[in-house]
């Protein structure tokens, strides 16, 4: 109701002024529908293709609950009403998405002067279980190799577990994006909408410089295809593998790395991470390294108790 009577009077204040100066008067109301039409213009320049596709889709959802409604009656419990009703439906994650989106929505609203202040103000997110981590072992890893063959999939499987990128960036790679030269690969268009370069090992390295073609053009797509899901899953029956997505192999990645002590902050560089955040994920894979560095400080402190009671020993002596 806060919300509600804050509106009110913010309408008869701008009647009053419009009344003394002789304005006319209109309110600067403006039905959710409206705003979102508004805002989706904005997010379409800011927002990478997949980003923009995705936020539409969150925006339906978004709709279906909000539709018809003036910004500036939208109240904490409505977006709390929201919340229960799409967690009948979808995971805390996916939820969260959908909240952030409208979050940023309704932060825009302020900054457009549509409302005084965002009702999500007093909105939380849901508290989320740990993320999936699901990665080859190293005979599923042989198994997978083995059944792959010698076309495109082999290819963008290769870069995926040697790069840690994502399926959308390896099929909208074009050969303009790589650099052989320097046996480097210049991502421009990333979930983060940040420009990323990928080094290339030499099993990537040859891997695509065997895949192109002699009169290739530098705007030429690397993979001429928008889809492997049939040919992925084949491969995976085949090669016996259960539970896994193709972005494991992203997983698998960065699980390896960790495990060969590569630290976490250079592990989330490679995969393009804004943040440290995600890659917490993959910390408990690096238990050897903890073992080692707790074993060599406990050898330190042992070494170190040693000669402090060798340095008492002849205190003790000397004051005889």
């Amino acid at each position: 109701m806060k919300s509600v009577a804050k509106a009110v009077m913010r309408d008869i204040q701008r009647k009053i002024v419009a009344e003394e100066f002789s304005l006319p008067w209109q309110t600067e109301s403006i039905i959710f529908d409206d705003f979102v039409t508004e805002y989706l213009k904005h997010s379409q320049m800011h927002k990478t293709p997949a980003g923009f596709a995705l936020e539409k889709v969150i925006i339906r959802h978004l709709l279906e609950h909000f539709s018809g409604k003036p910004l500036e009656a939208i109240r904490p419990e409505d977006i709390e009403h929201y919340k229960m009703k799409r967690l009948k439906k979808v995971k805390p994650a996916t939820l969260n998405r959908e909240l952030r989106v409208l979050r940023a929505l309704l932060n825009k609203a302020v900054q457009w002067g549509h409302i005084d202040e965002s009702p999500f103000k007093y909105v939380k997110l849901l508290k989320e279980p740990p993320g999936r981590i699901r990665y080859l072992s190293t005979d599923e890893l042989r198994r997978l190799l083995a059944v792959l063959g010698d076309g495109h999939l082999r290819t963008i499987v290769l870069i995926a577990l040697n790069t840690g990128m994502r399926k959308g960036e390896i099929l909208s790679l074009r050969w303009k994006d790589i650099d052989f030269e320097r046996r480097l690969i210049i991502l421009k268009q990333t979930k983060t909408n940040q420009l990323r370069i990928v080094p290339m090992n030499d099993i990537v390295y040859h891997a695509l410089l065997a895949a192109k073609p002699k009169n290739a053009h530098p705007q030429d797509r690397v993979f001429q295809i928008k889809s492997f899901k049939r040919s992925w899953k084949t491969a995976l029956k085949k090669a016996g593998i259960h539970d896994f997505r193709f972005h494991d192999l992203r997983h698998t990645f960065a699980s390896y790395l960790v495990m060969k002590g590569i630290d976490l902050r250079t592990v989330s560089e490679l995969l393009g991470h804004r943040t440290l955040k995600m890659v917490y994920r993959y910390s408990h894979l690096n238990e050897e390294r903890l073992r080692v560095a707790t074993n060599t400080l406990g050898t330190i402190l042992a070494h170190s108790a040693n000669l402090d009671k060798l340095e008492s020993d002849k205190s003790e002596r000397g004051s005889d």
